[in-house]
C-alpha cells in the first residue's frame, strides 16, 4: 500500500506555489496603487480612463493604464480608426461580456487581467515544471512576477491573455492534446499576435507524458497553420 495517497490534495498540491506568488504579486500591485497618489495625483492611471470608473473603483482604476484606454473604446464603439488595428478582438470583446455582468466594462477589462494572469501563472509553473523540474518551475514564476514590466499583467491589457493561452496552449501541445491546443492558440492570435510565435513553437514540441490516444487528434500542421489562418 502506498504511503501517499492519490487524493485530490495530492494531485493538486503543485497549484500552491503559483497561486501563493499570483497573490503576493498582485497584493502587493494593489498596494502600490493605493499609494499612488502620495507620488502624484492621479499616480499610475490612464488619464483616458473613464471618470465613473476612476470615481467608484480608484485602486483598480491605478491598475489601468497603458492600452486599457483603447479596449475600452473598441469595446463601446467597434474599430473606427487606423491605429485600432494593432488591438485584436478578443479581449474587448470578453471584457465588453464582464462588464455586462459587473456593471462597468473597465471593471471588467480588469478583472479579465487578473483572472488570466492567475491562469497564466499556473500554466507557466506547470509547464517549466514539465519541461525541467519543481525548482526551475518555482525560480521561473518567481521570476516573471518580479520581472519590472509585469504590472502590466494587471492593467486591463492582453498581455495577461497573452501568458494565460501562450503557456497553457503549449503544455496541452507537449501532451499530445493538439485539438485543444489548436483550439487555445487560435483564441490567443486573437488577443495577441505574439501568440502566433507560441503557436510555432507547439508545433515543433513531440508529445511527453500524455495519453498517447490523443496525440493524433490533430494533425500539429494545424497548429502551425494559426498564424495563416
Amino acid at each position: 500500500m502506498s504511503d501517499s495517497p492519490n487524493t485530490p490534495a495530492t494531485r493538486f498540491a503543485w497549484l500552491s506555489f503559483p497561486l501563493l506568488i499570483f497573490a503576493a504579486s498582485r497584493a502587493l500591485l494593489f498596494m502600490f496603487a493605493k499609494a499612488g497618489p502620495l507620488f502624484g495625483p492621479r499616480m499610475g492611471t490612464d488619464s483616458d480612463l473613464a471618470r465613473a470608473f476612476v470615481d467608484s473603483y480608484p485602486t483598480l482604476a491605478a491598475l489601468g493604464h497603458g492600452e486599457i484606454s483603447n479596449y475600452a473604446r473598441i469595446a463601446r464603439s467597434g474599430y473606427t480608426r487606423f491605429a485600432d488595428v494593432p488591438f485584436f478582438p478578443v479581449v474587448p470583446l470578453l471584457g465588453k461580456g464582464l462588464g455586462a455582468l459587473f456593471g462597468s466594462l473597465e471593471l471588467g477589462l480588469v478583472g479579465l487581467s487578473l483572472v488570466a494572469c492567475c491562469a497564466g501563472f499556473v500554466g507557466a509553473y506547470r509547464l517549466f515544471q514539465k519541461l525541467c523540474d519543481s525548482e526551475t518551475a518555482c525560480w521561473g514564476v518567481a521570476l516573471i512576477a518580479a520581472f519590472p514590466f509585469s504590472y502590466h499583467l494587471s492593467d486591463g491589457g492582453a498581455s495577461a491573455c497573452l501568458l494565460a493561452l501562450s503557456t497553457w496552449g503549449v503544455l496541452l501541445a507537449r501532451q499530445g492534446a493538439h485539438a485543444r491546443a489548436t483550439a487555445i492558440l487560435s483564441v490567443g492570435v486573437l488577443a495577441h499576435p505574439a501568440c502566433a510565435l507560441f503557436a510555432v513553437a507547439a508545433a515543433t514540441l513531440s508529445p511527453r507524458g500524455g495519453r498517447q490516444g490523443h496525440a493524433r487528434e490533430c494533425p500539429r500542421w494545424a497548429i502551425a497553420a494559426i498564424p495563416v489562418l
